[in-house]
C-alpha cells in the first residue's frame, strides 16, 4: 500500500480519498497551511493510485476492509494518536475506524452521511442522482469519468480522469453493498454517541448528500459540529480550500473558536 507521509513534529492528520480517486486528490493540501499545521498522512486504498488491486476484492473493498488498512499503516508508522478527514467513501471509512476504539482524537467527514443500514437508511442520506449511479457502476468508459469527475470535483474538472480510469472498479460495485448490509459499525448511531468529535464539513451544493439528514443528527460529542460551505459542492477541500484549511485548523484546536463563524 502506497502513503505519503509529510512528516515533522505535528499532530497527524490522516487524510482518506473519495472512491476511484487517490491521495493524489491531496497534493495541495500538502503545500498549503494545512501541511505546515499538521502532519498529512495520505494513503492510496487498494485498488486506487499506486497501491495494488485487492487479491480478494469482496473483504478488502469493504467499509472494514479499508479501515483495516488506515489501522494497519497507522500501526506500522507508530501513531499513538491522530486526527481523519475522510472525503466522500473516506468518510465511512474514517467512521469506521473510530468506532473501533483506534486512538482517533476528531473525525472531519466531507460528502459523506452516516447512514444506518439497509436501502431506506441509505436513501435517507443519499440523494437518487446519476452520481450514485456512475458511483456504483464497475467499467467506466472515458466519459463516463469524465462526468465522474464534474461531478465530484466540479463543472469542467479532468485533472483525475487518470485516477479514475486506473481504479479498480469492484470497489464501486462491493464498497457500497459493504455498507447497506451493516458489515461495519453503525454510522449514524455511532456519530450520535460517540465522545470523539465529529465535523460534518459539507457543500452547500454537494450532489450526493441529503442536507435534511445532516440536519436531523443529534451528534454525541459537544464539541461536534455541522458545518456548511456555500459555493462548495462535494470536494468542499478542492472547491474552497482556504475555508476548508481555516475549518480544520480552527476544529482540531481546542482553543480556536472561529470555525463556528464560517
Amino acid at each position: 500500500m502506497r502513503f505519503r507521509d509529510s512528516g515533522g513534529d505535528g499532530c497527524a492528520l490522516v487524510l482518506l480519498h473519495g472512491s476511484s480517486y487517490s491521495m493524489s486528490v491531496f497534493s495541495h493540501l500538502f503545500a498549503n497551511e494545512l501541511g505546515r499545521s499538521f502532519r498529512l498522512i495520505a494513503l492510496d486504498l487498494p485498488g486506487h493510485g499506486l497501491s495494488e488491486d485487492a487479491l480478494d476484492p469482496m473483504a478488502s473493498y469493504s467499509v472494514t476492509g479499508f479501515a483495516d488498512c488506515v489501522e494497519d499503516l497507522s500501526t506500522h508508522l507508530g501513531l499513538t494518536s491522530y486526527s481523519v478527514f475522510g472525503w466522500s467513501l473516506g468518510g465511512h471509512v474514517a467512521i469506521e475506524v473510530a468506532a473501533r476504539g483506534a486512538p482517533v482524537n476528531g473525525l472531519v467527514l466531507s460528502g459523506t452521511p452516516p447512514v444506518s443500514p439497509g436501502m431506506f437508511g441509505a436513501l435517507s442520506g443519499f440523494k437518487l442522482s446519476s452520481g450514485l449511479t456512475l458511483a456504483s457502476k464497475r467499467h467506466f468508459a472515458l466519459r463516463d469519468a469524465g462526468k465522474f469527475e464534474s461531478i465530484c470535483i466540479g463543472q469542467g474538472s479532468r485533472r483525475y480522469v487518470g485516477d479514475l480510469m486506473r481504479a479498480d472498479g469492484r470497489v464501486r460495485q462491493n464498497f457500497a453493498k459493504t455498507l447497506m448490509r451493516g458489515e461495519c459499525h453503525e454510522q449514524k448511531r455511532f456519530v450520535e454517541t460517540t465522545s470523539v468529535p465529529v465535523c460534518l464539513l459539507n457543500g452547500a451544493h454537494d450532489p450526493f448528500v441529503r442536507s435534511s439528514h445532516l440536519d436531523r443528527l443529534k451528534l454525541g460529542s459537544p464539541a461536534a459540529t455541522h458545518i456548511v460551505v456555500e459555493n462548495a459542492g462535494h470536494a468542499v477541500f478542492h472547491e474552497q480550500p482556504a475555508i476548508f484549511t481555516r475549518i480544520v485548523c480552527d476544529f482540531l484546536n481546542p482553543k480556536a473558536k472561529s470555525f463556528q463563524a464560517a
